[in-house]
């Protein structure tokens, strides 16, 4: 695996902020070997879309999400601008790990990037 991706990814870790889908999928194969092919894709889908998206799409996406579950608009969101934040990247290996233990809450990836009350 050395040979055609990066060591870090062999090593166990992903690059949420760059790392292609094939390069995800296995960082994810490799530390949560419970989550099958179909969650992994639907998770590295969400986190592409995700980096894709630009400010004005982004809090679309998440009030959007917000308002279909009964919760408060947001008052003030502050969008990803390069990277991904040391807490998300937190939280979605906290996502994996629920996911790899059959714990799933389904509550959506762009939700990880709200501030903890």
């Amino acid at each position: 695996m050395s040979g055609l991706m990066p060591a870090y990814v062999a090593n166990g870790e992903n690059n949420f902020t760059t790392d292609n889908r094939t390069m995800l999928r296995a960082g994810i194969a490799a530390r949560y070997p419970n989550i099958g092919n179909a969650e992994a894709s639907a998770f590295i889908d969400e986190v592409v879309t995700l980096r894709h998206l630009n400010s004005q799409r982004f809090i679309e996406k998440v009030a959007g999400e917000m308002m279909d579950k009964g919760a408060q608009p947001l008052v003030s969101l502050r969008p990803p601008v390069l990277g991904v934040p040391a807490s998300v990247r937190t939280a979605y290996e906290a996502y994996l790990h629920a996911l790899n233990s059959g714990a799933h809450d389904g509550t959506p990836l762009s939700q990880r990037w709200l501030p903890k009350k």
